[in-house]
């Protein structure tokens, strides 16, 4: 099965030390801020 993808957007967490924060913290926190830059609603 093939599929074409397309990179639309990126995101990034705050640049420093994240202690206080896990994994999937920072992984929700950077794709926030893809969907958000990207225009997607839903």
């Amino acid at each position: 099965m093939k599929r074409d993808v397309a990179i639309i957007s990126v995101g990034s967490t705050r640049f420093g030390e994240h202690w206080d924060k896990g994994i999937k913290d920072l992984v929700w926190e950077a794709g926030i801020q893809a969907v958000e830059e990207a225009g997607i609603s839903g």
